[in-house]
């Protein structure tokens, strides 16, 4: 977080006033990175810039949503196999934040929830193997992950039950994210929250695989939810997204 001295203590620009000439205004701040100068105050609200979900039996690509560089790209993979006990394929640039392998003897789902920095406004997703499904979010103003929770039981179950993630920034500028692979729930369902979805698998609302957000920022930590499925496995997660400052 950036601060400045004020001649007695280290405050947030937000507590200061600066002289334009004419009148006193809300400080802007940059830094330079070594080829332009950047802006960090004041800092940038994450937004939500676009998602997109895709399922087939044996995914190789998927197509990432119009971005530009610096947008955080998130990836959740999931194999629906009751075959081999596999995880998704680590899309290459991106940085795995969790995996968990399918159990052939439960018919569980592989899956892999990854990251990445867009270096350009051309960034893809593809070389993919071992993979069902994919949910690719991509959010604006984010300075990284913090809190990560994941629930995936064994045996077959009729509830997906989201995981509580609480907060590690309490002051209203994270946001809240959750995915779920499963073996098949309603996309629409105003009980979770986290609530906004934001891409599914099935264009007719029924995916194997989703990912929701909390639509603006949250101040308190993201709570336990469920969602009714078919019998089956499922895996959720609960993210924080954490905003620049």
């Amino acid at each position: 977080m950036l601060k400045l001295w004020n001649g007695t203590e280290f405050v947030t620009p937000a507590a200061l006033k600066v002289w334009n000439g004419t009148a006193f205004v809300d400080p802007e701040a940059y830094i330079w990175d070594g080829s332009q100068f950047v802006k960090v105050w004041p800092p940038t609200p994450i937004s939500f810039v676009g998602g997109y979900g895709l399922y087939q039996t044996s995914l190789s690509s998927i197509p990432v949503p119009a971005h530009q560089e610096g947008d955080t790209i998130l990836f959740w993979s999931m194999l629906n196999s009751n075959t081999s006990s596999n995880t998704p394929s680590l899309a290459p640039g991106f940085t795995s934040l969790f995996a968990r392998a399918n159990a052939s003897s439960q018919q569980s789902r592989g899956v892999r929830l990854a990251m990445k920095v867009a270096e350009s406004s051309s960034e893809t997703i593809d070389g993919l193997s071992q993979t069902s499904a994919g949910i690719v979010l991509v959010y604006r103003g984010v300075a990284g992950i913090g809190t990560l929770a994941a629930n995936h039981p064994t045996g077959s179950q009729l509830t997906l039950n989201y995981p509580a993630a609480p907060l590690t920034n309490t002051d209203g500028t994270s946001w809240g994210v959750r995915f779920r692979a499963s073996s098949g729930s309603s996309d629409s369902n105003p009980s979770l929250s986290p609530s906004t979805l934001r891409a599914g698998d099935d264009p007719e609302g029924d995916s194997f695989s989703a990912g929701y957000d909390s639509n603006g920022p949250i101040s308190s930590g993201i709570a336990v939810a469920s969602q009714a499925q078919v019998s089956g496995v499922y895996c959720a997660v609960s993210l924080e997204l954490l905003q620049h400052t």
